[in-house]
């Protein structure tokens, strides 16, 4: 249920630009929860921790923009800010 409310949290926050700049502002796990919260949808650290950890499961090929920008391996626990390429993938890849 919660991995539903999860994309159903990304597919909103990806069409509602008041949502996505207080998602993109935010600074923690907990502010991104309560954010979902107030907007009607009910997630947890573990359910953001889940799809983030699917991140570095993934085989993609990278871009040679990729490779430029690539500086060392992912690692995310909860309680932990998520940098502007993790809350980019969560956005592109919840909503799958």
């Amino acid at each position: 249920m919660s991995q539903e409310q999860l994309k159903a949290f990304a597919e909103k926050v990806a069409s509602d630009t008041e949502l996505s700049d207080k998602f993109g502002a935010a600074a923690s796990t907990e502010t991104i929860i309560e954010i979902a919260k107030v907007a009607g949808f009910s997630i947890t650290a573990e359910d953001i921790q889940l799809s983030l950890s699917e991140m570095s499961e993934e085989e993609e090929e990278l871009t040679d923009d990729d490779l430029e920008n690539a500086a060392g391996g992912f690692c995310w626990t909860p309680g932990q800010p998520l940098n502007d390429n993790q809350r980019q993938w969560f956005l592109n890849h919840a909503r799958n």
